[in-house]
């Protein structure tokens, strides 16, 4: 008897040992999926060293969207936070030497689509006293599988009064290896986003489907959206 219930222990304990080799790898696969995306970029820009730029725009106003949310609610949530914004923080001087322009970004919603990366934009614009680059830092982009980021921003000719705003270009760029599926990059500008009396509307929007990505960590990789602005802003 005694030789009957030491087999079934040895038997109980294989089958256990086993089964857990088992699970064990049924967890591996998954684990690696999430955190060895290998390198993907599709732009043809990645690796770049971005040379200084000056002053960088941080965003006065940003708020995320998760899939869940609609985009009609979304829109409903965001211009109201924007109006609200800006009636609580208008241009300064009254005039249109300065404009509110707002950037849109959506991420992918599969698998190692989202990052946790640097994240900065370039957007130029025409005026009728020249051209005008601002270069800005999106903060928490991305984070999130799905996530729409939208930021508002305050664009600016230093010293000069302006007629008309056009939306020309853009680009977006990521630093590092943690790479990101970019499905929508936007820029808008809106005649009710501004202080001084305007009409009017113009913009660049893009649905890239594109992944930024790098072999180096402190490199850039850049997607441009080439000049495919449209409208004018008019002040």
């Amino acid at each position: 008897m005694k030789k009957s219930i030491f087999k079934f222990s040895i038997l109980t304990m294989v089958l256990g040992a086993v089964l857990f080799s088992c699970e064990k790898n049924d967890i591996i696969p998954e684990t690696a999926e999430l955190y060895e995306e290998g390198f993907n970029s599709t732009t043809g820009n990645h690796d770049q060293i971005l040379e200084g730029k000056n002053k960088i725009l941080r965003p006065v106003l940003h708020m995320s969207f998760g899939k869940e949310i609609s985009e009609e609610e979304a829109d409903f949530q965001w211009e109201s936070a924007v109006i609200d914004y800006i009636k609580k923080n208008p241009v300064q001087n009254k005039v249109s030497s300065e404009w509110f322009f707002k950037i849109i970004t959506t991420t992918g919603d599969q698998t190692n689509n989202n990052t946790f990366n640097d994240v900065q934009f370039t957007a130029t614009f025409n005026t009728d006293v020249g051209s005008s680059v601002a270069y800005g830092a999106l903060e928490d982009v991305g984070n999130v599988r799905g996530q729409t980021d939208r930021y508002l921003f305050r664009g600016t000719y230093p010293g000069q009064v302006v007629s008309w705003v056009e939306a020309e270009s853009a680009t977006l760029s990521l630093k590092g290896t943690d790479g990101w599926l970019v499905t929508k990059f936007k820029v808008k500008i809106k005649r009710v986003d501004q202080t001084a009396s305007a009409t009017g509307f113009s913009s660049v929007v893009t649905f890239p489907n594109v992944i930024l990505d790098n072999t180096d960590p402190q490199n850039w990789d850049v997607f441009e959206t080439g000049n495919i602005g449209t409208g004018r802003l008019e002040f």
